[in-house]
């Protein structure tokens, strides 16, 4: 059970650049207290002579995340498991959402090559 924990906390830690909400959920269920990975803000800088332009920046000093692996420590309190997304209907596999319906046709996609 400990290896499975490691792994998932391993994979957590890969993970987190494209799951960042997902990715602060799994790190507080494993026992983590505090910000895993700080995100990113677009802030408009300022420079005498030029125009103001956005930059990417953010609050990271008390981020915890980092490039390694973190042991996992044995008997480290766990939270109860909840799920980390919520379940499709599967109708949606035959709709697609209703921002982006699927669409019937019987032909090949306009464009493509049959």
């Amino acid at each position: 059970l400990h290896t499975a924990l490691q792994v998932v906390s391993d994979v957590n830690t890969m993970l987190t650049p494209f799951l960042p909400h997902a990715s602060q959920q799994v790190f507080e269920a494993l026992g983590g207290e505090g910000v895993w990975a700080a995100q990113p803000e677009i802030r408009e800088v300022s420079e005498e002579g030029n125009a103001d332009y956005p930059v990417i920046m953010g609050e990271y000093a008390n981020q915890q995340a980092s490039w390694e692996s973190r042991p996992v420590r044995a008997g480290q309190p766990l939270a109860k498991p909840s799920p980390l997304f919520a379940k499709l209907d599967e109708k949606l596999g035959e709709t697609g959402p209703e921002w982006a319906p699927i669409q019937q046709g019987s032909g090949p996609v306009q464009g493509s090559q049959a």
